[in-house]
């Protein structure tokens, strides 16, 4: 396995961070007796201090990051519309619909909007190699959902329908969910903070 180097070599190398905070407390030690209670204690914490890297969890650190948090983002900020607009925090039909139809078309702070994501989707596909079959089957059709469901997000915010956005927004929120979880298969996921609150006004709502 021409691989099996380097995961040797690497295995090595991450024993050198406790070791190099041993050292000092290895050339204290006295060399005419045992260990001291204290400078055992102190070689132990050295060694508990060392974190080894999320690769060693079975998850790639490489891949798509930044694509997989944006997708988090989308996520969020759709969990975040369907709850504003069941409680009313958004005001009118209307001004619902305004306030959805800019949220979801404009860029989100990391730079993508969420009628983007499907697109996105398609490309942070192509960017996880390390994906099983099922997950890639897995992935391409949540893809297919969220883009259904996002046309319909749309529709239901030209027809003013509160309902329906809500409903949307939560279909497409759960097709995200799925992708990121055939992602997480073999990729770190970063969860996505909440965003703040919407204004009810159309004019002023934080996006």
């Amino acid at each position: 396995n021409p691989c099996a180097p380097r995961r040797r070599d690497q295995s090595m190398l991450s024993f050198l961070p406790p070791l190099s905070l041993s050292l000092p407390l290895l050339h204290a030690a006295p060399r005419d007796r045992p260990l001291s209670r204290r400078h055992a204690v102190g070689l132990i914490v050295s060694c508990a201090l060392f974190r080894p890297p999320a690769a060693s969890a079975g998850l790639f650190s490489d891949g798509p990051v930044r694509e997989l948090q944006q997708l988090s983002e989308a996520k969020t900020t759709l969990d975040s519309l369907a709850s504003q607009v069941e409680g009313g925090a958004l005001g009118t039909a209307d001004e619902a619909a305004i306030v959805v139809l800019r949220t979801i078309s404009q860029a989100m702070p990391s730079g993508v909007a969420i009628t983007d994501c499907a697109a996105l989707m398609g490309k942070a596909a192509a960017a996880m190699p390390k994906l099983s079959a099922d997950a890639i089957t897995s992935a391409g059709r949540a893809r297919s959902r969220f883009a259904e469901d996002v046309e319909a997000l749309r529709d239901a915010c030209r027809r003013r329908d509160k309902p329906g956005q809500v409903r949307a927004s939560q279909d497409a929120s759960a097709a995200l969910t799925s992708y990121l979880s055939a992602a997480g298969s073999a990729y770190a996921v970063e969860q996505a903070e909440a965003g703040r609150p919407y204004s009810s006004d159309p004019e002023t709502f934080a996006a």
